[in-house]
């Protein structure tokens, strides 16, 4: 019964673990690079990239606590895919909300991250958005809503647009 249960997330599993893997592929640098900036952000290559992941975890909803699970192992198991990179990825708990997330953020802030990856639901990345525009750090949404996409906010989710564009 409970894998009949949370069958219907197998698909959503497959996407965030090629999310979750481009995410951490993108943060490989090539060798050789210098001192990267941009926007304010220092990155040396010689030292790890410190990445938060922003997860749905710390709820009471029983199916968030599985998407968060879902999302950490995905992320785990991508950057044990990229042995040449130096990340240092530190997951933290939003329960989904706005408070959630803009405390994960300031937590994260706080503790060196140099990009944020996630949240997954766009209250949570509102949340986020404020928090990270004043450490000028990017933010890579999990969220599939483009109206939390800006200021320094990007979205990875597959939006209905894109969707429907596809569809015609």
């Amino acid at each position: 019964m409970l894998s009949t249960r949370f069958s219907r997330f197998r698909p959503l599993r497959s996407v965030l673990a090629a999310a979750a893997l481009a995410m951490l592929a993108a943060c490989a640098t090539a060798p050789g690079a210098g001192r990267v900036s941009s926007d304010g952000v220092d990155v040396d290559p010689n030292q790890p990239v410190r990445v938060a992941l922003l997860v749905p975890l710390g709820s009471a909803d029983p199916s968030r606590e599985v998407l968060g699970r879902s999302l950490v192992n995905a992320a785990q198991l991508a950057q044990a895919d990229l042995r040449n990179a130096t990340i240092d990825l530190a997951v933290y708990p939003t329960a989904g909300t706005a408070e959630g997330g803009a405390a994960a953020a300031s937590q994260a802030v706080a503790e060196g991250a140099k990009i944020i990856v996630g949240p997954l639901f766009s209250t949570a990345t509102a949340g986020v958005e404020p928090v990270a525009a004043g450490a000028q750090l990017k933010v890579i949404s999990l969220s599939n809503n483009p109206e939390v996409a800006g200021q320094g906010v990007y979205i990875l989710g597959n939006t209905f647009l894109n969707t429907a564009d596809r569809l015609v």
